[in-house]
């Protein structure tokens, strides 16, 4: 029961990092940032998650080392936490997020360098990353990048899976995130990256 307490708790912090550098700053941003999939929507994908209330942050992604003002600054963002109750690669803890950029050029590099900032900030944890990209189709998008991932720290390792994707200013993310070594399957966040994108507004 302790282990499992603090598998949930890793997951907890972890989950939030892997919105690939969405530390956010002043809420001020929150009226005008992108809307992500309700609840219910959710739900529909990941059946599991089915009455669990998302933490929600709309903000303005703050600049540091792993994010460059360059690339995030006027930036505004959206995303909701849902934390699975016994996480595991069948029912995942799940972060949708959608982040609107000043202009398409200044997402289209964030998206480029999506692995390296997610790197950035699990090392600012002290925690243990790898990455392996890979390609995956979304009609109505302009740039997707898809990573398979492992992070961890002494005695804890989790797999993730983030898919991202790009059309015009917003990129949109599905992280999904096991309770184990083993990384959830790809059809759920496809189908839900799916529908945030079409939420995305």
């Amino acid at each position: 029961m302790q282990m499992r307490r603090l598998r949930q708790a890793f997951i907890a912090v972890i989950v939030p990092a892997a919105l690939v550098g969405l530390t956010v700053g002043p809420a001020d941003a929150a009226a005008k940032a992108p809307k992500v999939p309700s609840p219910a929507k959710v739900a529909a994908v990941y059946p599991h998650l089915a009455g669990v209330t998302p933490t929600v942050v709309s903000a303005t992604p703050q600049t540091d080392d792993c994010l460059p003002a360059k690339v995030v600054k006027g930036a505004k963002s959206t995303a909701a936490l849902y934390s699975a109750s016994a996480p595991a690669a069948a029912t995942p803890s799940v972060t949708v997020s959608a982040i609107r950029f000043k202009s398409a050029t200044r997402a289209k590099a964030y998206l480029k360098k999506a692995a390296d900032i997610m790197a950035c900030q699990f090392q600012k944890m002290s925690l243990t990353f790898t990455s392996t990209a890979f390609k995956f189709k979304l009609k109505g998008t302009d740039q997707r990048v898809g990573l398979t991932t492992q992070q961890g720290t002494t005695g804890f390792t989790v797999a993730g899976q983030t898919l991202l994707a790009r059309k015009g200013e917003k990129v949109v993310s599905v992280t999904a995130i096991s309770g184990d070594a083993t990384a959830p399957s790809l059809d759920p966040a496809v189908k839900l990256l799916k529908v945030a994108v079409k939420t995305a507004r």
